[in-house]
């Protein structure tokens, strides 16, 4: 057993080579999970009651994955853990799990991310808008995709005027707004730099299904959708 998760309060865990804690506070529990052997260090964190075979995926996913030529404190791989396909790592002041109970800047916490999330060059999105707008502890989360937008409505007073990004559920507000509104446009640029503009020939209709596809939002793969392709500028 490694002695420094062990001091820490770490259990063996059921899956060979990992050890899991729990920590419960009022508001949430937290299962926290740690492999023995190190370095790496992996960490993962898990809100809830989290699905265990997805838990056992991720980790023995990482039990093949080689980091050590990786120097970022923040970057990205590709991984079949569905729903999820792409696992990030932070370390250093950006990770925030078991600050205070693991404190080598070394440790690595894994944050399972849809493909549709990552930015235009493969990497994690930044990190203090995407916790605010989505709880990264989450293995059942609704994906947050990368992308920009501008738009400008009247009379709703909507006005964007430069690109700018937004969590994923206070944008499809702006659309069902914007889409009521007789003078309005919006444009929206995916990660890949593609822009769908709206209304076009279409109008409104199905406006948060078409942006959706753009963006990648629902998809694993986060590839547009044939319909935005065709729709680009």
């Amino acid at each position: 057993m490694n002695p420094t998760l062990e001091i820490a309060g770490f259990d063996e865990h059921t899956l060979a080579g990992w050890m899991r804690l729990e920590l419960k506070t009022p508001a949430m529990t937290l299962q926290a999970y740690a492999n023995e052997d190190a370095p790496p260090q992996f960490v993962l964190g898990v809100e809830g009651d989290a699905d265990t075979a997805l838990v056992d995926r991720i980790l023995a996913r990482l039990d093949a994955i080689d980091v050590r030529r990786e120097t970022a404190s923040a970057f990205a791989l590709s991984a079949a853990i569905a729903p999820c396909d792409t696992l990030a790592f932070v370390r250093g002041p950006e990770r925030r799990l078991l600050r205070g109970i693991l404190e080598d800047d070394g440790v690595l916490q894994v944050i399972p991310l849809y493909a549709c999330e990552l930015t235009a060059e493969d990497r994690p999105p930044p990190l203090a808008n995407f916790r605010s707008w989505t709880n990264v502890l989450s293995l059942d989360r609704e994906p947050q995709p990368w992308f920009h937008f501008r738009m400008q409505g009247r009379p709703s007073g909507l006005d964007v005027q430069q690109w700018t990004t937004e969590a994923w559920t206070t944008f499809v507000d702006y659309v069902d707004i914007l889409s009521r509104d007789g003078q309005a446009w919006l444009e929206v640029r995916n990660r890949k730099g593609r822009i769908l503009r709206l209304p076009e020939l279409h109008g409104w209709d199905c406006a948060r299904e078409r942006i959706a596809a753009h963006v990648g939002h629902g998809t694993r793969s986060g590839d547009d959708s044939e319909w935005a392709q065709t729709r680009a500028g």
